[in-house]
């Protein structure tokens, strides 16, 4: 039986360009730097000419396939929007951080965001949105972030105290059963 789906709320799309170029080009810089000290080492080993163009060969075959990977993932990441669901703020297709869990809203503009015309939410220390147009006004956006997190932070404590209630009154007719002569299969807690 398939798991249930999630009502959307709310889908916000990001720039492609400003998610995608930044992380291409640092790719791309990372791999020529990496190549480079490939090329580097080998010129300080003593190796034959057909066993360090094989070696040469080999780091850039596996530099390339490393790159069009990162490229892959990159354009994915890129064209996933932004998914506000019920309970859980969905930003890949296998990252979300729930409402309950987040911290601070916060809405930024870094130097290749003013380039891209961009901004950034931080949510917390591990997760931040990317690549949201300036169409989209931030104050509305964070605004609407946090009457989400507000409104599951309290239906959190609900729960909580539902549950709290819920033990309390087990934990009495626990303790009604016993007064007939049952013995009490909990150990006894000392406060």
């Amino acid at each position: 039986m398939a798991p249930e789906q999630e009502q959307t709320l709310y889908t916000l799309p990001r720039k492609f360009s400003r998610v995608f170029i930044p992380k291409f080009f640092t790719l791309i810089l990372l791999s020529a730097i990496f190549y480079s000290g490939i090329l580097l080492n080998l010129s300080f080993l003593s190796l034959r000419r057909a066993a360090e163009s094989q070696a040469k060969t080999f780091s850039l075959g596996i530099i390339i396939a490393l790159v069009i990977l990162g490229i892959a993932i990159n354009f994915v990441k890129a064209k996933t929007p932004i998914i506000f669901l019920q309970t859980k703020l969905k930003f890949s297709k296998h990252k979300s951080v729930p409402y309950a869990k987040i911290d601070v809203v916060e809405a930024k503009q870094n130097i290749s965001d003013k380039i891209f015309r961009t901004y950034h939410i931080k949510l917390d220390k591990k997760h931040t949105l990317e690549g949201i147009p300036k169409t989209s006004d931030p104050g509305q956006i964070t605004t609407y972030i946090n009457q989400l997190v507000a409104s599951a932070k309290q239906s959190q404590m609900n729960d909580n105290s539902q549950s709290q209630y819920n033990q309390n009154q087990y934990n009495q007719s626990s303790y009604s059963q016993n007064s007939y002569g049952q013995q009490n299969q909990y150990p006894k807690q000392n406060y």
